[in-house]
């Protein structure tokens, strides 16, 4: 390998070995986009940490009845916002009190803020969430792929059949002509109705310049070097992107060290998530010897997760 090989080599491996803050990367974008839509379909952590990203309450224009039919309308909405906004702030205290009265609440929230306790509590409302969908979106997933993979097949042997119909349609209709008359009362005509529609099925364009849309559409899906990953991004296993999250929230917002970091994030994945089937991880709580604190399996998530790969939370 040339020198200018092992020095590329070198400074990607050095870039990989670089975590990126997740939390930092967030706070910048946040600043880019306006108040989001409604409270329940909107991420808790960022309606907790970034208040202009909350929705705004409907209003009355300057000089709009209060008693017209417009008036009526948006008492009714403000009505549903009070309502989920209510039970947004409800759900986000619940999840304070279950981490207060949790066994390991001690360590965990030691030198929070109340402020940092409410985006904590944020945070975990919304991985619970992640990993109840991961089951749906997964099986989604499989059946995505598979329709990309047998969708043309399927519709080629779809026009066959028909095909087939209208052939037999038309036997049909011609040998009932062929019969005497007392034994073919209305089946002529009813099998040229039968093949009418038929017909009609095959020469209608709009239906089949569709089809051949959707057919289209389906192989260039298929074929994009972006489909896999695309794929992966909306059923990804959620496991590795909360604990980045976690991660980066206690080092970025609270200021604590990578060790200290990574051993809360790996205690609330321990006893939060364990009924989800994860398993758990192994840390050092306290400092032994030359060993420092810390957790091996937060401290690979956080080194593996990249911005661009399509893996951000």
């Amino acid at each position: 390998m040339c020198i200018a090989g092992r020095r590329n080599k070198a400074a990607q491996t050095a870039s990989r070995a670089t975590p990126e803050n997740w939390l930092e990367w967030r706070d910048q974008t946040a600043l880019t986009v306006g108040p989001l839509c409604h409270w329940p379909d909107s991420p808790s952590f960022l309606l907790v940490r970034y208040p202009h990203l909350r929705p705004k309450r409907p209003s009355l224009s300057e000089g709009t009845c209060l008693e017209g039919p417009l008036g009526a309308r948006i008492e009714v909405a403000q009505e549903a916002y009070d309502e989920e906004c209510q039970d947004f702030w409800r759900d986000v205290s619940s999840w304070e009190s279950k981490i207060t009265a949790w066994n390991g609440a001690r360590r965990v929230l030691e030198g929070l803020t109340s402020a940092e306790r409410q985006q904590l509590a944020a945070l975990l409302s919304d991985s619970e969430l992640s990993f109840h969908e991961y089951p749906r979106l997964k099986q989604l997933k499989r059946e995505l792929q598979s329709l990309v993979k047998t969708a043309p097949a399927q519709a080629r042997k779809l026009k066959r059949k028909l095909h087939k119909f209208t052939r037999a349609a038309e036997d049909y209709r011609n040998y009932s002509t062929q019969i005497h008359p007392w034994l073919r009362p209305g089946s002529a005509q009813q099998a040229g109705r039968i093949l009418a529609a038929a017909r009609g099925a095959l020469k209608n364009t709009a239906p089949e310049a569709a089809r051949n849309n959707s057919l289209d559409g389906l192989n260039k899906l298929a074929k994009a070097p972006s489909f896999r990953k695309e794929v992966d991004l909306l059923a990804g296993n959620p496991l590795e992107p909360e604990m980045v999250m976690l991660y980066w929230f206690f080092r970025h917002e609270c200021k604590l060290p990578v060790g200290e970091s990574e051993v809360r994030t790996a205690m609330i994945r321990n006893s939060f998530w364990a009924k989800f089937g994860i398993k758990k991880v192994v840390f050092r709580s306290k400092y032994s010897g030359d060993e420092s604190i810390g957790c091996e399996a937060v401290r690979k998530a956080v080194e593996r997760f990249r911005l661009d790969q399509g893996t951000t939370p």
